[in-house]
C-alpha cells in the first residue's frame, strides 16, 4: 500500500508541475514565447529527457534483477531442504527425529513469511512476525537440525558417506538462509529517487511552458504523468522487502519442499 501511495505522490507532483507551467505560460512576455526561445528550451529538455529515461530504465532493470535473484535464491534454498530430507530418509530410522524437526522448521517458515496465505498443516512453533521476514528464532530450529546432524554416529561406511553429505548440505542451507534474510532488506536509495523525481518534475513543468493549452494536451499530460510514475511502483516494490504486496515472492518453492517431506517413504 505504501508503494502505491508514493507512486501516486510522484504522479501528483508531475501534474502539479505541469499545472504551474501552464499557469506561468500565460504570464510570459512575447520574446519568451518566440520560436527561437522554444527551440532552444526544447533542445536542452530533450537532452535531459533522454538522460532521465536512461537512468529510470537502468534503475528499473536493476531492481527487477534483484527481485529475480532473490527468487532464484529462494528456489535454491527450497532445493537444499528437499535434499536434506531425502538424505535423512536414506540414512534410516536414526534420523527420523531430525526429519521431523526439519519439517517443523519448513512449515513454520512458510507460516511466518507468508502470514496471509493458508497455513501448513501439522505441528510447528507459531510465530508472530511483522517485519515481513522470517522470525529470527526460527533459525534455532534449523540450528538444532544442524547440531543433530553433526552428532550422527554412522554404523557403517554407507551411512558415514550419507552423514558427511548431510553435514555439507545443512551448512549450505544455513548460509543460504542468511543470504535470504540479508537480501530481503530494502535496497532503495531515497536520495537518488528524490533527485530522479525532481528531474521529472522539471521536465513536466518546462514542457507545460511551451505546450499549447487545449483539452487534448491536458489529457495527454495526465496520462503521461501516471505512465511515467508507474515504474516507480516497480522500483519501490522490487527494491523493498521481498514479502508483502502485489509483487511478493511466491511461497510455491517452500510449499513444494514441504510437500516432498510429507510424502510417504
Amino acid at each position: 500500500m505504501i508503494n502505491l501511495v508514493l507512486t501516486a505522490l510522484v504522479a501528483l507532483a508531475l501534474l502539479v508541475a505541469a499545472a504551474i507551467g501552464f499557469a506561468t505560460q500565460r504570464r510570459l512576455r512575447p520574446h519568451h514565447i518566440s520560436h527561437e526561445t522554444f527551440d532552444s528550451v526544447r533542445l536542452l529538455m530533450s537532452m535531459l529527457l533522454t538522460f532521465t529515461a536512461l537512468v529510470l530504465g537502468l534503475l528499473t532493470s536493476s531492481a527487477k534483477e534483484r527481485h529475480d535473484s532473490y527468487d532464484r535464491l529462494l528456489s535454491d534454498y527450497s532445493a537444499d531442504l528437499i535434499e536434506l530430507d531425502h538424505r535423512l530418509r536414506v540414512y534410516g530410522s536414526d534420523a527420523e527425529e531430525i526429519r521431523m524437526s526439519l519439517r517443523a522448521y519448513t512449515a513454520a517458515a512458510i507460516a511466518d513469511t507468508w502470514p496471509s496465505e493458508k497455513k501448513p498443516t501439522g505441528n510447528y512453533p507459531a510465530t508472530s512476525n511483522d517485519s515481513g521476514l522470517e522470525a529470527p528464532r526460527l533459525g534455532n530450529l534449523l540450528a538444532d537440525v544442524d547440531v543433530r546432524i553433526q552428532k550422527l554416529a554412522p554404523a557403517d561406511e554407507f551411512r558415514r558417506q550419507i552423514a558427511e553429505r548431510l553435514r555439507n548440505r545443512v551448512a549450505d542451507a544455513i548460509q543460504r538462509r542468511w543470504q535470504l534474510i540479508l537480501s530481503a532488506r530494502s535496497a532503495i536509495s531515497w536520495p537518488f529517487i528524490t533527485i530522479l523525481t525532481s528531474w521529472l518534475v522539471g521536465i513536466f513543468g518546462i514542457f507545460a511552458l511551451t505546450a499549447p493549452r487545449n483539452g487534448l494536451v491536458y489529457a495527454v499530460v495526465v496520462l503521461a504523468a501516471f505512465a511515467i510514475a508507474s515504474p516507480f511502483y516497480l522500483i519501490l516494490s522490487y527494491s523493498g522487502s521481498q514479502s508483502g504486496g502485489i509483487l511478493e515472492l511466491s511461497s510455491a518453492p517452500m510449499r513444494a519442499a514441504l510437500e516432498h517431506m510429507d510424502r510417504p517413504h
